[in-house]
């Protein structure tokens, strides 16, 4: 059994509010955008990828403003 899936795409002249990039407080939008995740996204963040040989005690992942970097 075979499927085709088409689709078509078109290109709309729209305009989307935006914030001056200067004036974004990029702390808080890092907090915001950490804290929407679920758990097992956040948890990705800071340990091995799946399916790796590593375990969480091989990783050192440091924090930045209470959110583990990479």
């Amino acid at each position: 059994m075979q499927f085709r899936i088409t689709g078509s795409a078109y290109l709309v002249d729209t305009a989307a509010p935006q914030p001056p990039l200067d004036t974004v407080d990029w702390q808080a939008e890092r907090h915001r955008v950490f804290h929407s995740l679920s758990l097992p996204m956040q948890a990705s963040f800071t340990g091995p990828a799946p399916g790796s040989e590593e375990t969480d005690a091989d990783v050192d992942v440091p924090e930045v403003d209470g959110i583990p970097t990479r």
